[in-house]
Parts: structure tokens; C-alpha cells; sequence
């Protein structure tokens, strides 16, 4: 059997992991330390800037309409259409479909993709499976617009 030669000077090499610790060979030059400074107070969103929008949104009239940009989508018909209407939603609207909007346990508000999908699909008058060929985009884009009519007003809550 070979003796383990821990040094690494000779015919037998140090064991893979083990590190050789040699007074003759030059250490490396230490690494600087980078000076970091107090660290920049985290950006949160101005939950006024969310209220707004919403407040904003709302007092759109409607019909909301909503253009396709990425991709026309056929109805039942065969008929194109580039731009989707969808009339005001009302609370029988969550009630039979869902409130496609909801929050997590980290305050993060969260679309339930299903649950949209129904509330595009009815408040526009389409079938479902019209509203599933949209572009992700295009879908995405009714989705977020509808989004601020499906969450509490806290200026309510006096």
C-alpha cells in the first residue's frame, strides 16, 4: 500500500478535498473588501397610488372596451374581432363566476386565471373558449383592466 504523501512533494498526491498546506509556495494576494454603504430604504408602492388607479378606472363609463393588439379572435360565427366590450359587472357576476381577484397571505394581490377567464368570457358575451384563443397578451390586457372593479374600496370601510 502507497503512503499518503500530505505535502504533495512527492509520488503519492494528497487526497482529492484535503488542502496542502506549503510555507514555501506564495499566498494570495487577500481579496479588498468592497465598502458597502447603509443599504437604500426598500420602494414600496404607495397604496394611495393603487386607490387612484382603481377610483380612476372606475369612473370610466361604461362599456369598457379593450383592443386585441396581438392577435384577432373568432367568435361562434367565424367573425373577427379586434376589440372587446365588456359591460359593468355586477355583484350576481361574482357570485355565480367568482371574484377573480384575491390576496395572499404576503398582501400580494393574485388573478385566479380560471375565475378571470369566466368574468371576460361573461361580461363580454363570449363563449369561454373564444376568450381561451386570445394571445396571452391580449388576454392579460382584459385581465388587468378588469382587475381594479374586482377589489374592496377601503374608503368605504369609515
Amino acid at each position: 500500500m502507497t503512503d499518503l504523501n500530505l505535502q504533495g512533494n512527492g509520488p503519492a498526491s494528497p487526497r482529492e478535498g484535503f488542502i496542502v498546506m506549503d510555507e514555501d509556495r506564495p499566498s494570495a494576494p487577500p481579496m479588498p473588501v468592497p465598502q458597502i454603504g447603509p443599504a437604500p430604504p426598500p420602494t414600496m408602492p404607495e397604496p394611495q397610488a393603487e386607490a387612484d388607479l382603481a377610483a380612476q378606472l372606475q369612473a370610466n363609463k361604461w362599456p369598457v372596451h379593450v383592443k386585441l393588439m396581438h392577435k384577432p379572435i373568432r367568435d361562434t360565427k367565424n367573425n373577427l374581432i379586434n376589440e372587446v366590450t365588456f359591460r359593468e359587472p355586477s355583484a350576481r357576476d361574482v357570485i355565480t363566476m367568482g371574484n377573480p381577484v384575491r390576496f395572499d397571505n404576503n398582501g400580494e394581490m393574485i388573478i385566479d386565471e380560471q375565475k378571470m377567464n369566466r368574468i371576460i368570457s361573461g361580461l363580454a358575451g363570449l363563449f369561454e373558449n373564444d376568450v381561451l384563443n386570445m394571445d396571452p397578451r391580449d388576454w392579460n390586457s382584459c385581465a388587468y383592466r378588469l382587475r381594479p372593479f374586482f377589489l374592496p374600496d377601503p374608503r368605504g370601510w369609515l
